[in-house]
């Protein structure tokens, strides 16, 4: 029975090879040479199954089990890397050797867990494979490898799944072969336990892997097993990390920083003498230039989901503007480009930085506070606003429970959370509800609200533009002149999403134009979309940090229903839009958000990858040492004491005082 379920799998593998083939050349063109060795190496693996080699081997090689598992580190490598994509010329050895390590310190480990090689086998080759073919496919779609925090997002990730396709490339298949083969000679393997303790071989072998678990993860949880070697790892640059150093070694070095560190100096005490005297100088209650209190006016705060202004990267020849309304948007109008933390994906933390203040730059790369570091009562625009008598009301058209928004929001002071539950049969383009049916609900939020109550604030992520972007899956009215070297039709898809959006933003301003009451709208985008047909080709190659910071800008948009200053703001990020914000609204902030606007002034833009000189004009990655080293420093410290010292807490400094 065990022979004809071997051979099935070949025959099937057989079959996927000669009527895939298309499917084999999902990341590019295979040559010739490489389809006859694919094929070589199923003819190789169904000889080695027909004739039951392994069989053969086992009864023959003594000690065949042991020198089976001797390797198995190295072919463990070699199938992750497999489909990673990874080109092996690419690597140096050194890393190769670091990998080694924690495939081989894991193999041993289990190994002591299970007493038997055969089970050690089996249970790591068919996880590893998983986790590999699973960093393939959430490569593909947002861009950026498996991150350790992403499996605390495993059920936001469950919802959206279908959205996309699934095919593999010739990386992949090769991986595939590589487990079979593991596999088809694992399973033969007696049954029979390894001695620990009682012999004298196994007594050493156990006391030799506690203590080598010991030393070891002392000295990675310290410097790490790159910085043993005085590498530095990437984290900025996550997918460059990944292919450079492999991916077991870097999954590894961002475990290591999943607890968040003390900044260089900690003490809460220092906590309100920096705000004092970076605030030293401005007067209290400074408003953004000239712009006057009103009325308390509504805010509606609209994080729209992938959306994007692509000429920020490369101009693209359309045959009308994807853009026209917000184009054309001037009057009561500032407008500009933010910097975001994230591209593709991780979308609540863009939304974190705007309702906190806080910068992803301090913690964990590709690190998600929803999900890992709100705890309990957590300051926040919601919670500023509400101290002035706001009502404080959110609206997601998607599943309630993604990236732990209840939670989130109920600890940020939100009183009401609607989500796709609360629509009655909405307009969807591609399974999403349409930014035009949200606005719809938001409108209908709005005039819900009580007035004699006071002001009303609204934080709405929308979902209209979430990737999964296939070709002509709905009707275009922009079409990309093709004169580009890769057939941009994914490209021209997004646009025409970004389309609908313009129009839908038009109504939602048409409509508060009529209102009377003093209404600001702040719309920006959380992140760019990862489009897979050659956009960003030579982006992710260039080593100079202002061109890869292209794919992280997103528009955002202040419109008011009264007379503000118009204005156009190159460089912002979106830790300073919330305090902004305020600034234009004309209303109170606690000393956070005037130390953030006073940090503006120095340092106008700064995500996860580095911050923008506005005297020199030029982007520093953080481990650059500059005069703007001990202000970051101290913003660390900050931000530090208001995420994770609960019990130190200068409350007074993010909180408005009563």
């Amino acid at each position: 029975m065990r022979r004809l379920l071997d051979k099935m799998v070949v025959v099937i593998t057989l079959v996927i090879y000669l009527c895939h083939y298309e499917l084999l050349t999902i990341s590019g063109p295979i040559t010739g040479v490489s389809y006859v060795l694919a094929g070589a190496a199923i003819l190789l693996l169904g000889i080695y199954v027909y004739l039951d080699i392994p069989e053969y081997l086992i009864s023959h090689v003594k000690g065949f089990e042991w020198l089976f598992f001797g390797i198995s580190p190295v072919l463990a490598f070699f199938m992750v890397e497999l489909f990673e994509e990874n080109r092996f010329q690419l690597m140096e050895l050194r890393y190769f050797f670091m990998n080694l390590i924690w495939y081989a310190l894991t193999f041993i480990v289990v190994l002591w867990i299970t007493r038997r090689i055969k089970y050690t086998l089996l249970i790591l080759f068919s996880s590893m494979a998983v986790l590999g073919l699973a960093n393939y496919y959430v490569y593909s779609f947002r861009g950026t490898p498996i991150q350790p925090w992403d499996f605390r997002s495993f059920g936001t990730a469950l919802h959206v799944v279908s959205n996309y396709s699934y095919d593999f490339c010739i990386f992949t298949f090769w991986a595939l072969i590589l487990l079979e083969f593991v596999l088809f000679t694992a399973i033969r393997f007696p049954n029979k336990k390894v001695s620990l303790w009682k012999k004298k071989g196994g007594l050493i072998f156990s006391i030799s892997v506690l203590l080598l678990l010991f030393v070891f993860l002392g000295i990675y949880m310290k410097v790490g097993i790159m910085g043993i070697f005085g590498e530095r790892v990437y984290a900025w640059k996550q997918d460059y990390q990944y292919q450079r150093c492999g991916f077991y070694l870097s999954f590894m070095e961002n475990v290591r920083v999943l607890q968040v560190e003390k900044p260089e100096g900690y003490d809460n005490e220092q906590v309100e003498k920096i705000v004092e005297d970076a605030l030293k100088n401005q007067e209290q209650g400074e408003k953004a230039d000239g712009i006057s209190p009103v009325e308390k006016p509504n805010i509606i705060a609209i994080m729209n989901e992938s959306f994007a202004d692509l000429s920020v990267v490369r101009e693209l020849d359309t045959d009308e503007d994807y853009m026209p309304f917000i184009h054309g948007l001037k009057d009561n109008t500032i407008k500009g480009n933010l910097y975001m933390s994230i591209f593709g994906s991780n979308t609540c933390n863009s939304e974190f930085e705007f309702m906190t203040g806080n910068t992803m730059a301090f913690l964990p790369g590709n690190s998600i506070p929803y999900q890992q570091y709100i705890k309990g009562n957590t300051s926040s625009l919601c919670s500023i606003l509400k101290a002035q008598g706001y009502t404080c009301e959110a609206l997601h058209p998607y599943y309630p429970n993604g990236w732990n928004r209840p939670n989130v929001y109920e600890s940020m002071g939100f009183e009401r959370f609607l989500s796709m539950d609360d629509f009655s049969y909405p307009s969807t383009l591609r399974g999403y509800i349409t930014d035009q049916a949200n606005y719809d609900k938001l409108i209908e939020m709005y005039e819900a609200h009580d007035t004699s109550e006071g002001p009303y604030f609204i934080l709405n992520v929308t979902m209209q533009n979430h990737g999964g972007y296939a070709e002509n899956t709905f009707k275009h009215c922009i079409h990309i002149n093709h004169k580009y070297e890769n057939n941009l039709a994914i490209t021209e898809e997004y646009l025409n999403l970004v389309k609908y959006s313009d129009d839908a933003f038009k109504k939602l301003v048409a409509y508060f134009k009529t209102v009377d009451e003093p209404t600001v709208i702040v719309m920006f985008g959380d992140h760019q979309p990862n489009l897979l047909d050659g956009f960003y080709a030579g982006m992710d190659e260039a080593q100079e940090l202002a061109v890869l910071q292209d794919k992280y800008i997103t528009p955002f948009i202040i419109w008011a229903n009264f007379d503000i200053p118009e204005a156009y703001i190159d460089k912002m990020s979106a830790n300073y839009l919330s305090s902004y914000l305020l600034s234009v609204c004309g209303l109170s902030m606690p000393d956070y958000n005037r130390y953030l606007l006073q940090l503006y002034e120095s340092i106008p833009a700064m995500n996860a990858n580095g911050y923008y000189d506005k005297k020199e004009e030029k982007w520093h990655t953080y481990d650059e040492e500059t005069e703007y080293s001990g202000m970051l420093n101290d913003y660390n410290i900050l931000e530090y004491n208001n995420l994770f010292d609960h019990a130190g807490k200068a409350e007074e400094v993010f909180e408005l005082k009563k």
